[in-house]
């Protein structure tokens, strides 16, 4: 999962789709918008410790490639007590080369925990840091 560039985010289909046909769109979208998702993700960690990046596909603001969607970190300690399996993710990740990312939309909302050998979160932090200055 590496990308030199910052795409606009493109929508998730909204249309239904089987579970496995869900999460090869869900893995594209990460795939595509790994930079800025990384990058949210060692921030979060970096000031809360331990915790999961929230994609909010349901909210969308403008950026000067499109459009983009709302990106959180949610610190472990304020993951909900029925959000096991999130809790047991964030709980057991490697935040130097992993991360735990929660994607909302209108059908569904799914949790992955996934790396990405190429570009690591700090790596990714550090060149959005680099394109920001």
């Amino acid at each position: 999962m590496t990308r030199r560039k910052a795409r606009p985010a493109r929508p998730i289909s909204t249309t239904t789709a089987t579970p496995n046909q869900q999460r090869t769109k869900d893995l594209a979208y990460i795939k595509d918008n790994w930079l800025q998702i990384a990058a949210a993700a060692w921030a979060g960690y970096q000031l809360e410790g331990r915790g999961v990046t929230i994609v909010d596909c349901l909210k969308t603001f403008p950026v000067a490639t499109g459009l983009g969607h709302a990106i959180r970190y949610v610190p472990l300690r304020h993951v909900p007590p029925g959000a096991d399996y999130e809790r047991r993710m964030a709980a057991d990740y490697d935040p130097e080369i992993e991360v735990v990312v929660t994607l909302i939309q209108a059908s569904s909302e799914d949790t992955y925990r996934l790396a990405s050998p190429r570009l690591t979160p700090p790596t990714a932090y550090a060149q959005q840091s680099e394109v920001k200055h």
